[in-house]
């Protein structure tokens, strides 16, 4: 259970005692939530996206810092890392003291991205393996370290009913402001996985700015909302509904290993109640 639904009911002090009547007084809720416990699978891929994410937040700090050695120097760069590699490798005059320090963040960034390069391999591999993420790398946007990212994050798929309990979950639908019976709808609420949010917004920029040259199913409804709003909303929007369409294709298979366990457990019953007892024996009493 999260442990901000259990809060509520811790009465005074915090001990263990306390705690215990908290968490009894919590699970028979019927509106509690729980958390699925993940496998040791789904832990090191998740490991595995947070040590690359770590990496790739180093690199951008690297290049950031020779970005502003540069302008100190009054030398503007265009943004993105193939203009930063141009400029400092074209020949520009420093002192002695600054190309040498200027050489540590180059081998930082060199040493980082033969990490990142190297931790991408697994997550393309497991892409291939595993059904659903091959089947989620269909979608617009989706590609293997999505995929892999959003298996590792929700497994089966089997807590959420249906799509929109997965969008609100990662933060992706409006706040909700009830009161005096008026609904008003703010911002999006920006609750759950960061990591997640952050890729999905990522990948929905990209697909709205190559649906003109890479037309999909999705093109004639982004171009006619598009047409009478921002774009920034419209990003989210195709954010939203990669997340609903996503659910479709991890909760068909959670469902199925439900249904598939039900049917296991229904038959190992089955076969308990059809065997044949042994007949006792019946002792002859003189």
């Amino acid at each position: 259970m999260p442990a901000q639904y259990v809060k509520p009911y811790v009465k005074t002090n915090e001990n263990d005692y306390l705690d215990a009547q908290a968490l009894a007084k919590a699970v028979p809720r019927p509106t509690m939530r729980f958390v699925p416990i993940k496998t040791d699978e789904r832990l090191d891929l998740q490991a595995l996206h947070r040590v690359r994410d770590r990496w790739v937040a180093q690199r951008t700090g690297a290049m950031n810092q020779t970005r502003g050695f540069l302008l100190k120097r009054r030398m503007t760069v265009r943004k993105g890392p193939s203009h930063l590699m141009v400029h400092r490798e074209g020949g520009a005059f420093f002192s002695a003291r600054l190309d040498r320090l200027l050489q540590e963040p180059k081998q930082e960034w060199d040493e980082l991205d033969r990490r990142i390069e190297h931790a991408n391999d697994e997550p393309q591999r497991n892409a291939r393996e595993d059904d659903v993420c091959y089947r989620l790398m269909e979608v617009p946007g989706f590609g293997p370290l999505v995929s892999t990212a959003l298996v590792a994050a929700i497994g089966n798929g089997i807590t959420f009913r249906k799509g929109r309990d997965l969008s609100a979950w990662i933060g992706l639908v409006p706040r909700q402001h009830w009161t005096g019976g008026k609904t008003k709808l703010l911002d999006i609420s920006k609750r759950g996985n960061p990591y997640l949010r952050r890729m999905f917004l990522h990948r929905a920029q990209s697909v709205v700015a190559q649906a003109e040259r890479n037309p999909s199913a999705l093109s004639p409804w982004l171009a006619e909302l598009a047409g009478r709003s921002h774009r920034n909303v419209v990003v989210v929007a195709l954010a939203n509904k990669m997340y609903s369409v996503s659910a479709g294709f991890v909760g068909n298979r959670g469902i199925h290993l439900q249904r598939k366990r039900n049917i296991n457990q229904i038959t190992e019953l089955g076969a308990v109640y059809s065997t044949p007892r042994s007949t006792p024996t019946l002792c002859a009493h003189t």
